[in-house]
């Protein structure tokens, strides 16, 4: 070895271990997840709402980012009659930017009939300050590949339909010459959970026994059990045995169980006692209990 890689090797040695790795900072939250929230046209050719202007007031939105790419999304009805939800694909784009292009299938006046689909892009970014907000704008493209007068589609020698609304990109601009039907701007909120990851859900609140009864063949009279609870309002418990303030079985968070040993006789009371930020021993505090039966075969 040359003195010059034992230099080397004496000052990586002199580094302090935590200085050549630099910490992993977590990656912002990215759109994957459901979103819902709202669009209003931008610059319309015709007053929304009014007769004869094909353009709504609004569009109620309710997407959807996989993970993979995919994306589905469903939203209020738009401009006349009824569609299907929306299927579609999505990437990242520059600058924290996303764009989504998807394909829905649109009735006309009535749910039977049927008069081709819409092909929409969706271009949006998430707000810096909050990443469970994103706005952006949609624009809707028309393909009318359906014959009115026989209800079919039109198709070319490739048994695609004209005009295909998978055949080319979108273009960049949006007229009603381009078969774009306005551009909407939205402002969505991410759907969560509103609850920390492992707290338990509201209405799970339990407390058992299990077995119960405990069948002993001994003779002794005496059995063991798991208790388990789950107590979705407090942040410590204790089990206490024969009353709330009786001997302590189990402590734990909200969600716990403990085994006992073969020392349960028939009738014995279990008592789940909210604990948390010191609450007494009474009976205000229980939470729940359960008691223990032993049958002697």
């Amino acid at each position: 070895m040359t003195k010059l890689c034992i230099a080397a090797l004496a000052i990586l040695a002199a580094v302090p271990a935590g200085f050549a790795q630099p910490t992993q900072e977590a990656p912002l939250p990215g759109p994957v997840g459901s979103w819902f929230g709202r669009a209003t046209p931008f610059n319309p050719p015709c007053e929304p709402g009014t007769a004869g202007c094909p353009i709504p007031a609004e569009i109620v939105m309710l997407p959807t980012f996989y993970a993979d790419g995919n994306f589905i999304g469903i939203d209020s009805n738009v401009f006349v009659g009824y569609h299907s939800t929306a299927h579609g694909n999505w990437v990242n784009g520059d600058s924290d930017t996303i764009e989504a292009n998807f394909v829905w299938l649109q009735s006309g006046e009535t749910i039977t009939s049927f008069v081709g689909a819409f092909r929409v892009r969706l271009v949006g970014k998430m707000v810096e300050t909050d990443r469970n907000q994103m706005t952006g704008f949609i624009q809707a493209y028309f393909f009318p590949f359906v014959d009115p007068a026989t209800q079919r589609v039109v198709l070319d020698n490739n048994d695609r339909p004209v005009p295909d609304p998978l055949g080319q990109a979108l273009p960049d601009g949006c007229t009603p010459q381009q078969g774009c039907l306005g551009t909407f701007n939205f402002t969505l909120r991410r759907i969560a959970v509103d609850r920390a990851p492992g707290a338990p859900a509201p209405g799970l609140a339990s407390f058992t026994a299990q077995p119960n009864p405990i069948v002993v063949t001994d003779g002794s009279g005496l059995g063991a059990t798991r208790i388990s609870w789950i107590a979705p309002t407090a942040k410590q418990v204790e089990v206490r045995i024969g009353a709330p303030d009786g001997p302590l079985f189990a402590a734990g968070g909200a969600i716990g169980s403990a085994e006992t040993q073969k020392w349960v006789r028939n009738g014995v009371t279990f008592y789940l006692q909210d604990v948390t930020n010191g609450k007494t021993l009474i009976s205000a505090h229980t939470l729940g209990k359960v008691t223990v039966r032993v049958e002697s075969r």
